[in-house]
């Protein structure tokens, strides 16, 4: 599953990509641990620029994070959630820390990233509005 969380409001929907306010064209894709192994990818696109692809994603949380005005790459990285160790969410979370208010937050997930996910790295996506993340 993807999620676009972050201050910029969507002004079209399409199925898989939608329009920024700003300018900004964002599509997700997603596929988890049900696509089986070696089936299960992440992709973020932005501005027809692909930032994450099948062969650069991690399993995980795969995050890219905009600047809010010129919708600029401030952040491209990986957390491996799934993962036994609890560094990944321990990392996601110090990162989540560093964003700047009015960031666009935009999440992929390859396979599983819930397994081992931190009670706060959960609360930070329900604060920004999510219901998947749980």
């Amino acid at each position: 599953m993807g999620v676009i969380v972050g201050y910029a409001k969507p002004v079209k929907k399409t199925r898989t990509r939608e329009e920024i306010a700003a300018g900004s064209s964002i599509a997700i894709f997603s596929a988890g641990m049900a696509a089986g192994g070696s089936n299960s990818y992440a992709e973020i696109i932005i501005n027809g620029d692909q930032v994450v692809t099948r062969h650069n994603s991690k399993r995980g949380i795969n995050l890219v994070v905009l600047n809010g005005p010129d919708h600029k790459i401030i952040l491209n990285d990986s957390y491996n959630t799934f993962s036994k160790k609890r560094d990944a969410s321990a990392r996601l979370v110090k990162d989540f820390e560093k964003i700047p208010a009015g960031s666009v937050i935009v999440a992929a997930v390859k396979d599983d990233a819930s397994k081992n996910l931190s009670p706060a790295a959960k609360k930070i996506f329900a604060d920004m509005g999510s219901t998947a993340v749980k």
